[in-house]
């Protein structure tokens, strides 16, 4: 995969294509992964008149890669600090284009025949059709940009990546408890409990061994993907208070730069930390994926009940609550982990004809690892039997259920109704959020509106999982 950083960062410059020559003719080869952007357009200019000129503009949000598969013409580029006319008259080399960089095409041949191919689809605004206007607007881009060298040039000698290893398991623990939007599910003895599943690709940011910021990762060597983290419902950048924009722009840098040389990765696959999570604003990752050309490749929606400004609950979950309490249903914290898993696993097979990602064991481990961290809750019927029960994750800020499950006669009695009203109302005082998990599948593209509805008919609310590809 070719590297175009220089130039995406310059503004311009020269790309060539694999170009393969035979007696025959010539063929030329444009893969979409070897451009500096995924295409979403493609045009083309021919029959010019003599002396006309094309483009004669800038635009904000396109970036461009310009050729002359036939005949040949002057490409004139200004990034607002240094401008050059470009003789474009190879096939297999073209120009790039990008966002805020004023081009125009000039001094065609006749027969010329020119290829652009555009990063997103055709939008009227954004464009700067006067070059006064440009130069009035980024008449001062050169003396940003030689600033923005140079604090650049400061973060990357103070500030360098390390691979982690477990010698370095308490420091990473300790960074991680005084994060700003980690959680104990970035903690060592969290993640390593299923180190056998996954070879671990982890990264720290450090400065002279004081942490910035680490990523949990995973490698998949086969498939070429980098992975924060397969095992875990969100991995992303975990960061000091310290990590500021442009260290966060500096850290995708280099970990680019180490996933491509050290596994040959061609793509990093980027699961977000959601907000309510975070202990401080911690979105500075998102606008560095944004600005490094990371896709939005799966949306998972999950429902969450604002602890402190709840929303009323509906009808169906006021009747369905009045049943359980008909029957005098009792909610209880456990650690009667057996008994529950029977219920999951029977309801699961039943109903869904699948299993548990974790099993009995492991939960049982995570649990005396992280006592405080992670409860047990069931329902009792009259007679003392368990029908139904979820874990609860508990954070800083927001309770999250996971394994939510109830048998049929549970369903029908209105037992994960009091189990929930239970849960909002034990942890209203001390939390912010109650997090139900993601209702969607296929990467967000399917939506499971019945189980949604029971979520929202407790006052939850969409909250989104994202995750990003990001070519390497």
């Amino acid at each position: 995969m070719k590297s175009y950083r220089d130039i995406i960062s310059k503004g311009y410059g020269t790309v060539e294509m694999d170009r393969h020559q035979d007696k025959r003719g010539s063929l030329c080869i444009a893969e979409w992964e070897d451009l500096p952007f995924e295409p979403k357009r493609m045009f083309w200019i021919y029959d010019v008149a003599p002396g006309e000129s094309r483009g004669c503009h800038a635009h904000s949000e396109c970036e461009e890669v310009v050729f002359a598969v036939s005949g040949a013409f002057d490409m004139f580029v200004d990034n607002g600090k240094e401008s050059e006319t470009v003789r474009i008259d190879n096939p297999a080399r073209g120009i790039y284009i990008g966002k805020n960089v004023w081009c125009e095409l000039k001094n065609f041949e006749p027969g010329t025949v020119c290829v652009v191919v555009a990063s997103v689809e055709y939008m009227h605004e954004g464009y700067i059709r006067s070059y006064e206007e440009f130069r009035r607007i980024f008449e001062h881009r050169g003396e940003d940009a030689a600033e923005t060298r140079q604090l650049a040039t400061v973060q990357k000698t103070g500030m360098s990546l390390v691979k982690y290893t477990p010698e370095r398991a308490e420091q990473w623990n300790e960074f991680v408890a005084r994060s700003k939007n980690g959680t104990f599910m970035i903690d060592r003895h969290y993640m390593d409990y299923h180190s056998d599943r996954f070879e671990d690709a982890s990264i720290m940011f450090v400065d002279k061994e004081r942490v910035f910021a680490v990523l949990p990762a995973n490698v998949d060597r086969e498939k070429g993907v980098v992975y924060s983290h397969q095992g875990l419902t969100y991995g992303g950048l975990v960061m000091s208070d310290e990590m500021d924009s442009v260290r966060v722009l500096e850290a995708f840098e280099l970990m680019r730069e180490y996933y491509k040389k050290e596994y040959g990765a061609r793509k990093l696959m980027y699961k977000a930390v959601p907000h309510i999570y975070w202990m401080q604003t911690s979105g500075e990752d998102e606008y560095a994926l944004y600005r490094c050309g990371a896709k939005l490749s799966a949306c998972g929606l999950s429902s969450c009940v604002n602890l402190k400004s709840p929303i009323a609950y509906e009808h169906s979950r006021r009747n369905a609550l009045k049943k359980a309490q008909k029957r005098q249903l009792k909610v209880e914290q456990t650690d009667n982990v057996e008994q529950y898993w029977q219920i999951l696993n029977r309801v699961l097979e039943e109903r869904h004809g699948l299993r548990p990602v974790h099993n009995s064991d492991e939960l049982r481990l995570l649990m005396s690892r992280f006592p405080e961290n992670i409860k047990l809750y069931a329902v009792r019927d009259e007679d003392g039997r368990m029908i139904a029960g979820t874990y609860i994750f508990i954070y800083e800020k927001t309770v999250h259920t996971q394994y939510m499950t109830a048998t049929e006669e549970a369903r029908r009695c209105g037992a994960l109704d009091l189990l929930i009203d239970y849960l909002i109302a034990e942890y209203a005082q001390t939390h912010e959020w109650l997090d139900f998990g993601i209702s969607t599948e296929n990467r967000g593209l399917w939506l499971n509106e019945g189980l949604i509805y029971q979520k929202e008919g407790f006052g939850g609310r969409g909250i989104c999982y994202n995750q990003y590809d990001l070519k390497l």
